[in-house]
């Protein structure tokens, strides 16, 4: 962090040192950070996240579009009506480029996010980018990226299920991945449920399924897993090695010795 605080405007950690963890070449040609084994780990991370975001903020959109009660089949619609009619393959051939020249990722994600089109589209894209690392990455930063291997909504999972309906419409895709939502949902809760002292069961979810219908108790939150970036920033500030001036961070004398 001292190193990409060093070499680039810092205003906030977890934006702009998280953007220079994820994208671009600095990581594999710095001469300090591409000696760092930690480094191609934190990209790796932070790639991932972005997947990870994805399906909160995915998760949050439907919860919330709970209105009353409804079916999984009338919640998996209004998320397909946030869609183009398209198909798969048609969809993955709109995505912004993940790689350059040089093979360092591109910011796509951050391109996605950007744009004004509906978050059920932003998100799902989101995820097809993650799953296009899949092929693109390697070494650490790829087992870093995939983490525990073969799980649902991972990046490979993402990337099987488009592949195998690339041909099919894309709405009709899309209602699929709400059923499985909707059924993983249940079955964490189920997991993790607990019998209350009067007998009745909790169930530690938002979203509940009565008779074939859903509702909800309160809404879901739809903000990033934390990377821990901006604590790792105040400790390195209180130890001295960072230093805030005029809205941006620098880095104390002492900081440049430790990266000397």
């Amino acid at each position: 962090m001292v190193r990409i605080v060093s070499q680039h405007p810092v205003v906030r950690f977890t934006r702009d040192v998280g953007r220079v963890l994820a994208f671009g070449d600095f990581l594999a040609t710095d001469c300090v950070t591409r000696g760092v084994d930690a480094a191609p780990v934190w990209r790796g991370v932070a790639l991932r996240n972005y997947s990870v975001g994805a399906w909160r903020r995915l998760w949050s959109w439907l919860v919330e579009h709970v209105e009353g009660m409804i079916t999984t089949e009338e919640l998996a619609d209004r998320f397909a009506e946030q869609l183009p009619p398209q198909t798969v393959d048609e969809f993955l051939s709109s995505l912004p480029a993940t790689q350059s020249t040089t093979g360092a990722p591109l910011p796509a994600e951050l391109c996605l996010r950007g744009a004004d089109t509906p978050l059920p589209l932003n998100e799902l894209r989101v995820l097809a980018v993650g799953a296009r690392r899949v092929d693109e990455l390697s070494g650490r930063v790829r087992d870093a990226f995939l983490g525990q291997r073969g799980i649902e909504l991972g990046p490979e999972w993402v990337g099987r299920r488009l592949e195998e309906a690339r041909s099919a419409p894309l709405r009709d895709t899309a209602r699929r991945l709400v059923h499985d939502m909707v059924a993983r949902s249940q079955r964490i809760a189920l997991a993790k449920a607990r019998r209350r002292p009067d007998g009745s069961l909790w169930l530690p979810t938002r979203l509940h399924e009565r008779s074939g219908l859903l509702y909800r108790t309160s809404q879901e939150g739809r903000g990033d897993v934390g990377l821990r970036l901006d604590q790792l920033g105040t400790v390195l500030a209180t130890c001295g090695v960072l230093h805030r001036c005029k809205q941006r961070w620098s880095v104390t004398a002492r900081g440049e010795e430790l990266v000397a």
